[in-house]
């Protein structure tokens, strides 16, 4: 009897101290897509749109993360969709997509700047030299194709978005404003969008008008991630939004864990 005891309780100390180490590290994670796999369910992720998918760092991640998940990466800057493409043949869950999102369906001005990370469909602001430096001169600017997330959206076969990512270096509201109808209709569960909080582009929405529209569209501000500093202040970081829905969800699953261990502890007790 006492062995079994003794076996048993192990089994619940590995269980339990696993369950324990990994909260631990899920708090503590500066890693929105690490945070994003422990409050989702990765095996029941379907879709995810990657708004500024550059080189596809983030897509591959992605895909990698939710291997079930399509991941839908939309990148309208040619030299860039290369790089993208290559990753996408190597993990079939990608799609490249090679518009940029808006609040408008357009043919519009695209900003390519000296560093082309910092491309965008917004101008520079020249105020943020003191930061940024020449990496913001604008060297060029091509057209590209914008789309409205809701017209997409209907033209596709998705059913939910479960991560909407946004990287649009200042234009991530307008892409917001273009999934409108998508809110409103809660086919959204997560969004994980870039914000700088000194205005680096002319046009660019400021932390109350873009974390109001998102707030208002019934979500939470769950954390900030990978914050960025100069001089002592912040710059830049990454913000996840989870509609309280979800987190119930995922208090839920926490929850009963923790009801099946003492189950079986009590089930085992009284043996």
């Amino acid at each position: 009897m006492l062995k079994g005891i003794r076996s048993f309780l192990r089994k619940i100390f590995l269980i339990s101290n696993y369950e324990l180490r990994s909260k631990k590290i899920y708090e503590m994670s500066d890693d929105p897509m690490f945070v994003l796999s422990k409050i989702l369910e990765p095996q029941k992720v379907n879709i995810i749109i990657d708004g500024g998918a550059s080189i596809g760092e983030t897509s591959q991640s992605f895909s990698k993360l939710f291997p079930n998940a399509l991941v839908h990466a939309f990148e309208p800057f040619p030299a860039f969709l290369n790089a993208l493409n290559k990753k996408a043949d190597l993990n079939q869950n990608i799609k490249v997509h090679p518009l940029a999102l808006g609040k408008n369906n357009c043919t519009t001005p695209f900003n390519v700047n000296q560093s082309e990370g910092t491309n965008s469909l917004l101008k520079p602001n020249e105020n943020a030299t003191e930061i940024y430096g020449s990496l913001l001169k604008t060297k060029s600017i091509i057209d590209v194709q914008v789309i409205k997330l809701d017209d997409w959206f209907k033209s596709s076969e998705s059913q939910m978005i479960d991560i909407l990512k946004l990287d649009l270096q200042g234009g991530e509201l307008d892409a917001l404003k273009g999934a409108k109808n998508l809110f409103e209709k809660g086919l959204i569960k997560t969004v994980l969008c870039e914000f700088m909080f000194k205005k680096t582009y002319q046009d660019q929405a400021g932390w109350i008008e873009l974390v109001s529209y998102i707030e208002n569209s019934g979500f939470q501000l769950f954390n900030l991630y990978q914050t960025q500093h100069y001089k002592g202040q912040i710059i830049q970081s990454d913000l996840l939004f989870i509609h309280p829905s979800i987190l119930e969800i995922s208090k839920k699953k926490r929850t009963n864990n923790w009801h099946n261990y003492s189950n079986i502890l009590i089930s085992e007790m009284t043996k």
